[in-house]
């Protein structure tokens, strides 16, 4: 489960539970992958990313969050088309929390398998 206030938010990616964290040095990765000096407009323009500005920033949130070993050729095939909004739309909470220290969690699935480590999602009881 994320922990709010080290910014750790919780993110589905591959069908697995992980957390992402944007600290000071993920923030300095971001901007000079798209060499910029402040990421606000970045990532209001998230959906007009490429590929690989995608796999660059979750990697970066995930390296500071619960896969330290993350690059964005180990998880390049762990998001599929489909999930890529609801994965910016985590990424762009998970920047917020950072910086405010505010609690985001997404929805659990029936499918998601928690990371060693994570207790497992709590399903509403029939």
């Amino acid at each position: 489960m994320g922990n709010s206030k080290r910014g750790l938010v919780d993110i589905e990616i591959g069908g697995e539970l992980h957390q992402v964290r944007f600290t000071l040095g993920a923030m300095r990765e971001l901007e000079e992958h798209f060499k910029v000096k402040s990421l606000a407009a970045v990532f209001a323009n998230a959906r007009e990313w490429g590929t690989t500005d995608y796999l660059f920033v979750v990697a970066a949130g995930l390296k500071r969050g619960s896969m330290p070993d993350a690059t964005p050729e180990k998880i390049e095939d762990l998001v599929t088309i489909a999930e890529l909004a609801p994965v910016v739309d985590t990424l762009t909470k998970a920047l917020r929390a950072s910086a405010t220290g505010s609690t985001v969690k997404p929805e659990a699935s029936k499918d998601i398998r928690p990371t060693s480590g994570a207790p497992a999602p709590q399903m509403p009881s029939a």
